[in-house]
């Protein structure tokens, strides 16, 4: 931990402020890599526990275990996936205990030898909790998407 108490107002703001989105960057890491290793403990830790999400043109949705219901009942029936999660953007507000992020995910779905490949932005809601910054609303905005869609049906 770093001691930032003799610091400046200012350059104190300035490191919190980095702190804040590092721990961000990590929670959109640690989800991409929960998703991929199917480790849905980790993918818990990622979320308040009344997360508001939804996925491209599915309906809101809320909790925690409905977003591990959802991500496994696709995901477990995949061969593989990929999820790429890269330009992301941070604005911090409310004195530092919230934030919204915007970064792009380009996500490879293969089953069976066939591929499906959803590319497109999460939209995400950000608060400060005891545990560090979790998500409490996402959403996935589809951009496009390429390939075979029933790699992912049931």
């Amino acid at each position: 931990m770093i001691d930032n108490r003799g610091m400046a107002g200012a350059e104190r703001g300035k490191l919190e402020a980095l702190i804040a989105r590092s721990e961000i960057e990590a929670g959109l890491i640690a989800y991409a890599h929960a998703l991929d290793q199917r480790d849905w403990p980790r993918l818990q830790q990622v979320f308040t526990p009344q997360v508001r999400f939804r996925y491209g043109d599915m309906p809101w949705m809320k909790g925690v275990a409905e977003v591990v219901r959802v991500c496994r009942e696709v995901l477990e029936r995949l061969d593989a996936s990929q999820h790429r999660i890269s330009s992301i953007e941070v604005q911090l507000s409310g004195a530092g205990q919230t934030a919204n992020s915007r970064c792009y995910v380009a996500a490879e779905h293969l089953r069976g030898g066939r591929r499906y490949t959803i590319s497109g932005s999460y939209l995400d809601s950000w608060r400060h909790t005891a545990e560090g910054f979790r998500i409490e609303q996402r959403e996935l905005a589809v951009t496009w998407a390429e390939g075979d869609p029933s790699v992912i049906e049931p």
